[in-house]
């Protein structure tokens, strides 16, 4: 568990999620899917039950391939973070980043935050090289944070995403970590 003091003198937990955040984890999913497009999914949230959910975050304590955090203040979950990988051989270097914040709490520091806690805890995996992420080619506030960060825009994937009849083309960007 870390703590970080936000520019407004709030303070920021971030730990791994465990079975007792089922529930609001899922809330939370489905609040940040109705605050932008620019997430892979909608205020629907993910698809799982409670039960589903409560697996899922068990399975992280010993997780070599999956790494997530949550931000919390007052013990209201604020962002997300995870880092997803494999453990087939060939692509077991590269870990896939996917980040949200509550729209209230944007512009606060808290996605650097989640995302530097993560790349932390890639980098104790020992094994983990790199790190992608896909992006909305007009989520320009995103891919400043990002670039920030030191990832970079490696090529685009056209149409990777559709909201309703509009297709959305997405940067694929990389944070090399050797």
């Amino acid at each position: 568990m870390t703590t970080k003091i936000l520019k407004n003198n709030h303070v920021l937990t971030i730990r791994t999620p465990n079975r007792n955040d089922a529930v609001v984890m899922l809330d939370y999913l489905q609040i940040v899917g109705g605050e932008t497009d620019h997430l892979t999914f909608g205020k629907e949230g993910h698809p799982f039950t409670i039960q589903e959910e409560e697996v899922f975050l068990d399975s992280l304590a010993n997780s070599t391939t999956m790494i997530m955090l949550i931000g919390l203040i007052d013990n209201l979950i604020v962002g997300s973070v995870s880092l997803a990988g494999t453990n087939r051989q060939r692509l077991r270097h590269s870990m896939e980043l996917g980040v949200s914040v509550r729209k209230d709490f944007w512009n606060q520091g808290i996605a650097s935050f989640l995302i530097l806690e993560s790349i932390q805890e890639a980098k104790k995996l020992g094994y983990i090289e790199q790190i992608t992420l896909k992006v909305s080619t007009n989520n320009h506030q995103a891919i400043r944070l990002y670039e920030k960060l030191g990832f970079y825009i490696t090529g685009t994937f056209p149409k990777q995403m559709k909201l309703k009849d509009t297709y959305i083309d997405t940067y694929f960007m990389i944070l090399p970590l050797q």
